[in-house]
């Protein structure tokens, strides 16, 4: 595949950790086909209309929410969350919220790209182990009837002894 027949992607990295922004901008700037948007700070990211946004799993989660909030289709903008370490409970309320790859912080420079790419095809990419945390949950037996109450006990707020009687 040539260069020159590969669209140019608009992509928008948005990091809560500035050297960590400034490394996948540095990597993703290699790319010529990737035209790396400038961030800016208070601004609505999907206000600049970015094909991609590379950005930590927090702020993955602040986007999609926010745009489903406000009703707005992600069809346009596509979300790649970084993670330090994911566990299938983090990926799975991700891809919940709407994000659309995920992906481990250090992961390979090339990895990084053929995600971007993914998602500015419209598809989605998951890391293999975030794929592993994925398949793994879903292996796990149910919680049973008994286990259900425990939960709904818990999260209303009794206490050890309360639930045991």
């Amino acid at each position: 595949m040539e260069i020159l027949d590969t669209p140019s992607i608009r992509l928008l990295v948005q990091h809560s950790e500035p050297i960590v922004a400034m490394g996948l901008k540095a990597i993703l700037h290699r790319d010529p086909n990737l035209n790396l948007l400038e961030a800016i700070h208070g601004v609505d990211p999907l206000s600049q209309t970015p094909d991609v946004i590379v950005c930590d799993h927090e702020c993955a989660l602040s986007i999609t929410l926010a745009a489903r909030d406000r009703g707005l289709q992600m069809s346009n903008s596509r979300v790649l969350a970084l993670a330090v370490a994911p566990t299938a409970g983090r990926v799975r309320q991700a891809l919940e919220a709407g994000v659309h790859g995920y992906l481990e912080s250090d992961c390979p420079p090339d990895e990084l790209l053929c995600a971007v790419r993914m998602l500015a095809s419209g598809r989605r990419y998951l890391s293999a182990a975030a794929a592993r945390h994925i398949a793994e949950s879903l292996a796990q037996p149910p919680l049973t009837r008994r286990e259900h109450e425990v939960l709904g006990y818990l999260a209303s707020g009794k206490c050890n002894k309360t639930i045991a009687r």
